[in-house]
């Protein structure tokens, strides 16, 4: 099992330059290999070759003999950029992601990931880098299991170590966590409503600080580019940034592990991108402010470590519309309504937790919302080869017509 922990760096100035110096020869190196697997692919389809990532890495000692900008930076951490490179290629080739870009200055940031355990260690509290040597490290929990990959990124005016831990043992098998099973429900006005009545309030941090982004944009803007006061008023406003986004993580955090630990089976609606943000545009923004998908991810590895299950269910119109206790759908109810009135039975409650019981049982009943067959993984449909000009048509068969083979 595996496990990162997180924590903050403070290089010194020395330090901050060589890093900076890396950064620069790792984004030139990544371009380079970039655009040797677009020339790659240009040529004609007989004369096409695909680079690998074995292949670029093979051509790295003649390439840092040439560049001595590249050859500053660790062997092993260009060795590494290259391989994350063949596996943004390869999420490409296989159309789960766009393909990768050119890297630039200011806009993209690279990692710096030192692969291999034996060169990189912890020592007193500190991390020990090549070629960096030792990096005041704040590390305000202890390390679990044992340290494989050590990876520095810079986020701002600040610098981060990420720490790839393997835990001892296996990993828990699904279905073996203690705990009842509970579904949750999301909302623009409510971040999380699950079926024993827990409510969850958007604290939608973005809005928030809002005003101070804008100003802090707006200063940007007006400063002369180059200018050392424009580098400060970039500065702060990434730090505006990093604020947000780490009090936003800092939520979701909280509440997913709270159901990671008292639950073995957690049921949540899997809604497309486009009907999620759609509506009006200040719900569009609390619904994207409240980074749903961020929160299933986190919830899916943390009852993974546990044991836990997450099941997705497609999300369907009448689950606003059902109700939880009878089954029956209130066809005349308003699905924007804070409240669920059952014409049938009369039970009230509110419409989110009323959206998140009805969610709880399709999941464990396993169907699909819609009341069809029970929710599997999408099969992988089969290329077919593509056929150029008319395709030839051949004369309808009979169903006592027999043929024979022209060599009999």
């Amino acid at each position: 099992m595996i496990k990162a922990f997180r924590f903050r760096v403070y290089p010194t100035a020395a330090q901050v330059t060589l890093l900076g110096a890396w950064t620069d020869g790792l984004r030139f190196l990544w371009n380079l290999a970039h655009q040797q697997r677009l020339m790659g692919l240009q040529t004609v389809r007989d004369r096409r070759h695909y680079y690998s990532a074995y292949d670029q890495i093979n051509e790295l000692t003649e390439l840092r003999a040439q560049a001595p900008w590249v050859a500053a930076v660790p062997r092993n951490v260009c060795a590494q950029l290259l391989m994350e490179l063949d596996k943004a290629w390869q999420r490409a080739f296989r159309r789960t992601a766009q393909p990768p870009r050119f890297k630039k200055r200011g806009r993209d940031g690279v990692i710096i990931c030192e692969p291999h355990p034996k060169i990189w260690e912890v020592v007193g509290g500190d991390i020990r880098f090549p070629k960096l040597g030792i990096v005041k490290t704040v590390m305000h929990r202890p390390i679990e299991g044992k340290p494989k990959t050590c990876t520095i990124v810079q986020d701002g005016d600040a610098w981060y170590a990420s720490i790839v831990c393997e835990l001892p043992g296996e990993t828990p098998e699904p279905g073996t966590a203690p705990g009842p099973a509970v579904a949750i429900e999301r909302s623009a006005i409510v971040l999380i409503a699950d079926s024993d009545g827990r409510t969850v309030a958007n604290p939608v941090h973005l809005a928030r600080s809002l005003s101070r982004l804008k100003r802090a944009e707006r200063r940007v803007n007006k400063k002369k580019k180059g200018s050392q006061n424009k580098n400060k008023a970039v500065r702060r406003l990434a730090r505006l940034n990093r604020k947000v986004r780490r009090q936003r993580d800092h939520h979701l955090h909280v509440h997913s592990t709270h159901y990671a630990k008292h639950h073995g089976v957690v049921v949540i609606a899997e809604v497309a991108k486009r009907s999620s943000t759609s509506g009006p545009k200040r719900a569009r923004g609390a619904m994207l402010d409240a980074a749903w998908g961020r929160f299933g991810d986190m919830l899916a590895y943390k009852l993974a470590w546990r044991g836990g299950v997450l099941l997705k269910v497609p999300a369907a119109k009448d689950a606003a519309d059902a109700c939880a206790a009878c089954g029956q759908v209130a066809v005349t109810s308003e699905p924007a309504s804070e409240r669920f009135a059952c014409p049938s039975c009369g039970q009230q409650e509110s419409a989110v937790v009323n959206a998140a019981r009805v969610l709880l049982s399709r999941g464990i009943h396993g169907v699909a919302a819609c009341g069809g067959p029970p929710v599997r993984e999408p099969l992988k449909q089969e290329h077919r080869a593509a056929r150029h000009g008319p395709r030839s048509r051949r004369p309808a068969r009979s169903s006592g017509q027999v043929t024979t083979s022209s060599k009999g």
